[in-house]
């Protein structure tokens, strides 16, 4: 086992600050609406430039083991933000550090840790009890809007469309977010179930106005394997042409004999068909094919049913009112599934969705539930660059997200001012020791980091618009895009309760597990050693070519 090195006390959290203090720093910078740009190095290509703090965070990695400690749990804490509420991330970053270092200086002179963290946590119970006192409910486009722009870190733009996708939608819609190849950003809703596979050939092309297959009232053959030999796959084609029905084909692929057959025979008019490849590969592809299955009514035919094309039945298939295929993706409008089944796979899958703990995992499940919710709604997005449309991307799966909270719990004034009428109306009295007292008022006075990292981040003097907006009531504070004080919750400038909420709770956990943290114990970091050396190298002459 390699020798380690324990810190003590003030040691061990002298070392852990430096850590927070630098990453939430770095944080800071890009928060809010006058937040600033952080230019990141990358192991290739250019470098990245962007605003969004959660991307800062996740690539910044300190020298000193113990420092790196401080920094691994500000972005554990951001990171459980970002998946809980997909916004807040950066607010639950300063809260922490604010916390944290006051807790600190409490400690410095002689505060117990134990009973200052009981302070902080009835500091934090009380918080939650006043925003829930004062919180009003998100109504109209206007207020979706109003925080979805918050949320986006006060680009109206992006704020625009995520209330126009949520319209759309409706209560119970879906809305997903793609990355766009041009430079403008689209909407569009879809009805039935999309997936992004195209037709294999163009051949299959009827619609040539717009490139497009379309078949209506069509079969449908949802097989997993490759069909090529035409012996095999000629039965079941002789059954779907005397059927009289157009036909579509999902598949691994189609090649060879079978693809010629059907190109030939579609070119000729004798068929009206199209075959398309399965989205996805292993395990997946076979979830999506059961899934596509599921919504026209028919059978997957997975490897491992071991069922031969030539032995499929026309009662096998599946059927849709119209195919449209292009050349990058196939709708299914109107598949004959049955509809409890598809609710009862879709529940299926939001379980899934709730406890998997792979980013990528979630997002394909989350893909799988879009396709079978159908009439989701789409927003591409499209930018400049690809750093560009990644950014947006982000953004505005951070603002559906805000604005889906303020569906369920609610809104409070923005711009930190929701944080300040709580510290305000923090008045226990009733405490077991100063210790305690004393972390309450740490919890009361750390309430006033978010709005002085704004105010700091459009270049003024914090403390006078914090005193100013002490002096006012309500929703009175300062809007940091106009540079004026008036009513906030008038104005739309709004945050979702619940991101305010779990921001505080994250911090509060985070920064009072920091306070009562006595020792760090971290591998000592080997020194490195020179290149190697091999018999005979010092003898060796420097010019070879001599010999």
């Amino acid at each position: 086992m390699p020798a380690k090195r324990v810190l003590m006390y003030e040691d061990a959290r002298k070392e852990i600050a430096e850590g927070v203090g630098l990453i939430v720093r770095a944080l800071g910078m890009t928060y809010g609406p006058k937040g600033s740009n952080v230019i990141m190095e990358k192991p290739w290509g250019a470098p990245r430039v962007t605003r969004d703090g959660f991307s800062v965070a996740k690539e910044i990695e300190i020298e000193g083991k113990e420092k790196n400690l401080g920094v691994q749990l500000i972005k554990d804490v951001i990171e459980k933000t970002n998946k809980e509420i997909g916004d807040g991330t950066t607010t639950t970053a300063i809260l922490s550090e604010a916390i944290f270092m006051g807790g600190l200086k409490l400690l410095a002179i002689g505060y117990d840790p134990m009973s200052v963290a009981r302070g902080v946590q009835m500091g934090y119970e009380d918080t939650i009890a006043w925003l829930d006192k004062i919180k009003k409910p998100m109504k109209g486009r206007k207020d979706i809007a109003y925080v979805a722009t918050v949320a986006c870190g006060g680009d109206s733009e992006l704020g625009d469309w995520i209330a126009q996708a949520i319209e759309k939608a409706g209560e119970n819609g879906i809305i997903v977010v793609e990355e766009g190849k041009s430079i403008t950003t689209t909407l569009r809703t879809i009805e039935g179930m999309v997936f992004d596979r195209g037709y294999i050939s163009p051949y299959f092309v009827n619609k040539t106005e717009n490139l497009e297959c379309v078949l209506e009232d069509a079969l449908v053959l949802v097989y997993e394997k490759r069909i090529g030999n035409i012996e095999e796959f000629l039965p079941l084609l002789e059954k779907m042409a005397q059927s009289g029905k157009p036909f579509l084909i999902i598949s691994e692929d189609v090649e060879g004999e079978a693809l010629a057959t059907l190109v030939v025979n579609k070119l000729q008019g004798v068929l009206k068909c199209c075959a398309v490849k399965a989205p996805g590969y292993g395990d997946r592809r076979k979830r999506n094919l059961e899934d596509i299955a599921l919504v026209v009514g028919g059978r997957a035919f997975l490897e491992e049913t071991g069922v031969k094309l030539g032995e499929i039945d026309l009662h096998d298939l599946g059927r849709v009112k119209k195919a449209v295929i292009t050349k990058e993706e196939t709708m299914l409008v109107g598949g004959a599934g049955d509809s409890k089944a598809i609710k009862a796979r879709a529940e299926q899958i939001r379980d899934e969705i709730a406890t998997t703990k792979s980013d990528y995992d979630k997002e394909q499940l989350e893909k799988r539930l879009a396709r079978l919710a159908g009439g989701v709604v789409e927003i591409t997005v499209g930018g400049a660059t690809e750093v560009e449309v990644k950014y947006k991307k982000s953004l505005l799966e951070g603002g559906i997200k805000a604005v889906q909270a303020a569906r369920l719990d609610g809104v409070v004034p923005g711009g930190g001012v929701a944080f300040i009428r709580a510290a305000q109306n923090l008045k226990r009295k009733a405490f077991l020791n100063e210790s305690e007292a004393a972390g309450y008022k740490l919890l009361r006075d750390s309430l006033e980091a978010p709005i002085r990292q704004l105010v700091r981040n459009a270049g003024l003097d914090p403390s006078s618009v914090v005193e100013k907006v002490k002096d006012g009531k309500g929703a009175f504070g300062y809007d940091i895009e106009k540079g004026e004080f008036f009513d906030l919750m008038k104005a739309g400038v709004l945050d979702a309760t619940m991101v305010v909420k779990i921001a505080l709770r994250n911090a509060v956990s985070t920064a009072t597990m920091l306070l009562t943290t006595d020792a760090s114990v971290t591998e000592i970091e080997k020194k490195q050693k020179g290149k190697p050396r091999y018999p005979g190298m010092d003898e060796m002459p420097e010019d070879l070519d001599e010999y």
